[in-house]
């Protein structure tokens, strides 16, 4: 995972950690650093910078970006971290929330696609199965539905004790702020509160 300032030849901040959801559906992550340029109390100085009713400036604000185990490249940005700094300064603990975060997903064959991911594992009336793999043996589970809807092909699929995904596809693009009428439509079939905590776009070329 790599912190960095939004300045140039800002501060970067390097080292393993996670993210995950919060009891309040917000994010949060936590880098164990093992690398940085930083300085302590840098950040804060940058936040209190600005006079009562100013905005932050940017260099206030740092941009995350997280390697996932499948590979999946994750970033956030506008993020005010809180640096804990040790009795030295090889020492750094960095926590923080996030709003969402984004990855682009490698799909060139299709031309609009999304991906929202809900880090919680829904009760969807699911109708078609999955191969699963546990150990050398095979199983199949019910875990996702499939439909058209909105001139979109929708796939909503559930994964064990994890989180629930809704991929989106479409010949044609998106309107604005589609992602937020799928959550709302997710919240309807679920009856309850759902937020998306992650949103996979694909890659531009």
């Amino acid at each position: 995972m790599t912190l960095t300032q939004e300045k140039p030849d800002g501060e970067r901040f390097e080292g393993q950690g996670y993210i995950r959801q919060a009891d309040d559906c917000f994010l949060i992550f936590k880098i164990y650093v093992s690398t940085h340029n930083g300085v302590p109390m840098q950040h804060l100085n940058a936040q209190f910078s600005q006079g009562l009713g100013q905005m932050l400036p940017d260099e206030a604000f740092y941009t995350l970006e997280a390697i996932a185990h499948d590979g999946t490249r994750w970033s956030a940005t506008r993020i005010l971290p809180n640096m804990n700094w040790g009795m030295t300064d090889e020492i750094v603990l960095i926590q923080g929330r996030l709003q969402s975060m984004t990855a682009p997903l490698d799909m060139p064959q299709r031309q609009h696609v999304m991906k929202l991911h809900f880090f919680e594992e829904y009760d969807i009336p699911s109708t078609l199965m999955s191969k699963k793999e546990d150990h050398g043996n095979i199983n199949y589970q019910l875990d996702r539905m499939e439909f058209e809807a909105a001139g979109a092909n929708f796939e909503i699929r559930q994964h064990a004790g994890t989180d629930t995904t809704v991929e989106v596809s479409s010949d044609s693009s998106f309107p604005i702020a589609f992602d937020l009428r799928v959550q709302e439509a997710l919240q309807y079939l679920i009856a309850k509160p759902a937020k998306c905590a992650a949103l996979g776009k694909p890659c531009q070329t």
